[in-house]
């Protein structure tokens, strides 16, 4: 069973993805002379290669693929051989556990079942959607890409990893999971859980994260899908097997069960700590396993002064009407929570003292991948400074989502803050206020 390539274009440089697998192929292999066999020959001269493939990576492939179909994860909501929804879900899961993803993706899929859908939904109603997830960033790109693919591709989703790496937010990687779950393109991923495994399997010197690292990761991977799908063995059968019992649409090609199969090891068995060598599949092949040093790969790029994280302040203004309310409006596009609803930002509180009665009503610490954040919520008795007119009183007839799709403010009941795109920190905070206590000028207590 060979899965089909077709040469298509990159994102940057626009050369064809076939050739940058080449490149893959050649670029700074890991050597595991000894590894795959008992030959003290270079791999290259090995008389065993059939159609270039090395049976020792061909062994190593089909017994991943094996463990797959019978110990690796099955039945998620995403496994289907739509590339629309498979994109959907990795960009989902980019840096977000595959628990919480879980109830976000079938939220999002039900909203907007087809690229056009998600095309021509307010960016409102999708970050909404997609608040708690983090990262939103991802969202924006989300939102891109579908409307690049309804306004140039005519609704059609790319299904090969040349079409797909073009798209918004998507790196080759990812591109290379869709195609292969969908199309069957023998296209291989070298995300982090691949660089941790192959890391390990070689025994990697240099460290996996650096641009020779991932280029080594990447080249015995890709090595690694070619050698399986020209001497897949009795692996074809086995995915043919399986995806007869398949519901219609749900069936996986032989290229992404490896692909699978490698995302799977990496989180479940071969993880950063205590890693389950003893129930490894491919443990006859590791070389860290053999020697029982696991743990000390992927390598570590030499230690440097640490740099201390960057801190940032941040003062929110918790203005109410008379209904109870609170006053929120947009975040701006640059920044922290572009795009999402939130509390009005206040000047540094002891710049704003002298301008405004504030009284402290809680602080939280939180953390972003990249910024230490500490929040302080601030009873004001008016809206800051050019929201006074703008600010719309609270209708519970009217649609939050319409209100911030126009850019207004306006006061938003407390009781539907669960329904907002709003920042995870900001949300736990405001469901910590009384949705239906009225508030006057000067009532707010302290906290």
């Amino acid at each position: 069973m060979t899965a089909s390539r077709q040469p298509s274009a990159r994102k940057s440089p626009k050369t064809p993805a076939a050739d940058a697998r080449t490149r893959a192929r050649r670029s700074a292999p890991i050597h595991l002379t000894g590894l795959w066999c008992e030959r003290a020959a270079h791999c290259a001269a090995c008389p065993d290669r059939v159609l270039g493939a090395c049976p020792g990576e061909a062994a190593f492939a089909r017994a991943l693929v094996l463990w797959q179909l019978s110990e690796g994860r099955s039945g998620l909501p995403w496994m289907v051989r739509d590339p629309y929804r498979r994109w959907v879900s990795e960009i989902m899961l980019q840096q977000t556990q595959v628990s919480v993803v879980i109830d976000y993706y079938e939220r999002f899929i039900a909203r907007f079942p087809s690229v056009q859908d998600l095309a021509r939904a307010p960016e409102a109603e999708v970050l909404s959607l997609w608040s708690g997830l983090g990262y939103y960033a991802r969202a924006a790109n989300l939102m891109k890409a579908a409307r690049r693919v309804a306004a140039e591709l005519g609704g059609v989703f790319p299904e090969k990893a040349g079409g797909l790496a073009q798209l918004p937010g998507v790196g080759e990687s990812t591109a290379a999971a869709v195609a292969s779950f969908c199309s069957g393109e023998a296209a291989a991923i070298f995300d982090g859980n691949v660089k941790r495994v192959l890391s390990r399997v070689g025994m990697l010197q240099t460290p996996a994260t650096s641009a020779a690292g991932t280029a080594a990761v990447r080249s015995l991977s890709q090595r690694l899908m070619d050698s399986l799908c020209s001497d897949p063995g009795e692996a074809a059968e086995a995915v043919r097997a399986r995806n007869l019992k398949a519901a219609p649409g749900c069936e996986t090609p032989l290229a992404g069960v490896f692909n699978q199969a490698m995302m799977d090891l990496g989180a479940t068995l071969c993880t950063l700590r205590n890693p389950g060598c003893d129930r490894c599949p491919v443990r006859q092949w590791c070389r860290a396993a053999q020697k029982g040093a696991a743990a000390l790969y992927p390598v570590k790029k030499p230690a440097s002064a640490k740099k201390p994280r960057p801190h940032m302040e941040l003062a929110l203004a918790v203005v109410r009407d008379a209904e109870g309310g609170v006053l929120l409006t947009v975040r701006p596009a640059d920044g922290i929570w572009p795009g999402l609803l939130c509390l009005p930002q206040l000047d540094p509180p002891a710049a704003s003292g002298s301008r405004r009665a504030l009284q402290l009503l809680g602080a939280m610490p939180h953390k972003l991948t990249h910024l230490d954040l500490t929040l302080s919520f601030y009873a004001v008795s008016n809206p800051p400074q050019g929201l006074a007119s703008a600010a719309a009183p609270t209708d519970a007839g009217a649609s939050s989502l319409q209100r911030m799709q126009a850019g207004a403010a306006g006061y938003f009941a407390l009781d539907g803050v669960d329904g907002l795109p709003l920042p995870e920190p900001v949300k736990r905070f405001l469901k910590t206020m009384s949705p239906r206590q009225r508030r006057r000028p000067g009532a707010h207590s302290g906290a």
